[in-house]
């Protein structure tokens, strides 16, 4: 489906105007889209702005804002075409890609055509559309066509064959080059030979060969980014006071929320389930997964133990769940004989329930964070907090696996060389029978406990290793940690 005059309809222009929407290119102002009636006056992409008010005085430009708003606005227009289909994607800056695949279609493809032109024209948008086997195909007949039309199956290439050869959007040296070898319609080029067409005109040849063709183009465009959530609305035929209605009216829901991530390839690891009360304000709770999931069945487990202990002020008329942290998909399957399958909770989920009951900040998980000082060289952090993963750090000095909160006194006996012969930790001295060290360990300088320490580890003779250290300003002795 392409929406011809989308990105000036977003700036509030409507298809009868005398507008066209402009872009600055070194240091030319050059003319991006134009409504259907400045086209028809002659104005078109691609000319300058001087040469199309040349062509049409009373034409009027608006400048194109942030192309990221555009791209966020197409977007979610494309989440309300969902009604049609799960799988619904942008296709460069005016265009929808509804896929139609597996879709139980009420009137066949012909009715889901009207559909999706009702649709469109209802949210005030003029639309034209095509049902084709591959999309940027339907595209171009939407643009340089017949539009509104169904395309039998396999006759993608008989319906491109009579275009103009723009309709395949080349570039303007590949244009060139075709226009003067008399390749001007999409039957020509798709006569060719696909090796000869590579061999003369490289990989963006062969692109537009294969989808004059008919077949999809070795080179897909691109998906648009992940939505930051996905999301699923019901409203109550009758307002809701109990938990096990509320659970009813949610398994649909999370049954569609489920397929338009699996649409989308993907899953989540936290939901937001929000309850608009009679006559109260809304209520809002989240609920985490250990791992990112999509199963429905999943979503409402989770969903039902949230719901447990909740006690609801009004009753609600109207229920929203949105996948606020959505992943890719991993789709790791488990063996059928994975002890995490056959009993008990994994423990990604039960840390994710736990922080549910508790609180964000009353569980938490040990992490590194840079300090000069052993004691301060670890935080808690909370365990939904996943971040990116960096390059493990180059290999230094070993760290003993137990480090205590508080340092211990210990008494040393060296030999005159300073060799260390003997510890005594608590009660009795203890034989040392290798020591590895000095490492000195500074800094804190600035703050109001600097340290400055000579660290060994020491192998003792019952077979503990410790980490002891020296003061090197009052030259006492501490044990810090131990190694299992």
């Amino acid at each position: 489906m392409r929406l011809p005059c989308f990105r000036l309809e977003r700036h509030g222009w409507s298809p009868e105007d005398l507008v066209m929407l402009l872009e600055e290119r070194q240091n030319k102002t050059i003319v991006v889209a134009v409504t259907p009636q400045a086209q028809a006056q002659g104005a078109r992409v691609g000319m300058t702005a001087s040469e199309a008010r040349a062509l049409v005085p009373e034409l009027r430009g608006e400048l194109v804002n942030d192309p990221a708003d555009e791209a966020a606005d197409l977007l979610s227009l494309a989440q309300a075409f969902t009604r049609l289909s799960p799988a619904v994607r942008p296709i460069g800056q005016d265009a929808l890609a509804v896929e139609l695949t597996g879709v139980p279609l009420k009137g066949g493809e012909s009715g889901a055509l009207r559909e999706a032109l009702r649709l469109a024209r209802s949210l005030g948008h003029v639309a034209v559309a095509v049902v084709s086997d591959e999309p940027l195909g339907g595209l171009a007949l939407c643009s340089f066509g017949e539009a509104d039309r169904v395309v039998p199956v396999g006759g993608l290439a008989e319906a491109l064959a009579p275009l103009p050869i723009d309709a395949l959007a080349p570039s303007p040296r590949l244009r060139e080059r075709l226009t003067l070898l008399g390749l001007r319609r999409v039957g020509g080029l798709a006569a060719l030979d696909a090796a000869s067409v590579a061999g003369r005109f490289g990989e963006e040849g062969l692109r537009m060969h294969t989808l004059a063709q008919g077949r999809a183009p070795v080179d897909p465009p691109a998906p648009p980014p992940l939505a930051e959530r996905v999301s699923a609305r019901v409203s109550l035929p009758s307002p809701v006071e109990s938990v096990e209605a509320l659970l009813f009216a949610l398994k649909p829901l999370c049954v569609r929320l489920g397929a338009r991530l699996a649409a989308l390839d993907l899953a989540t690891a936290r939901l937001q389930l929000h309850l608009e009360l009679e006559d109260h304000p809304p209520l809002s709770l989240v609920a985490r997964f250990g791992q990112p999931r999509r199963d429905p069945d999943d979503l409402l487990a989770l969903l039902r133990r949230r719901l447990e202990t909740l006690r609801l002020d009004a009753p609600a008329t109207a229920i929203h769940l949105d996948a606020l942290e959505v992943n890719k998909h991993t789709g790791q399957q488990r063996g059928l004989l994975d002890p995490h399958t056959v009993g008990g909770e994994p423990l990604g989920d039960l840390l994710a329930r736990l922080t549910d009951a508790l609180g964000e900040h009353a569980v938490f998980r040990p992490a590194l964070q840079a300090d000069h000082a052993p004691e301060r060289a670890w935080c808690a952090r909370p365990f939904h907090d996943r971040p990116r993963p960096e390059p493990p750090p180059p290999p230094g000095p070993s760290r003993p696996t137990l480090l205590w909160r508080e340092p211990r006194p210990l008494v040393v006996r060296r030999n005159p060389e300073g060799r260390i012969l003997s510890v005594q930790l608590e009660s009795n001295a203890v034989v040392v029978n290798a020591a590895i060290g000095p490492e000195r360990l500074c800094g804190g300088w600035w703050s109001p406990e600097p340290f400055d320490r000579d660290y060994h580890r020491v192998e003792l003779a019952d077979g503990r290793a410790l980490w002891i250290f020296e003061d090197r300003v009052t030259g006492d002795f501490f044990a810090h940690g131990a190694w299992d």
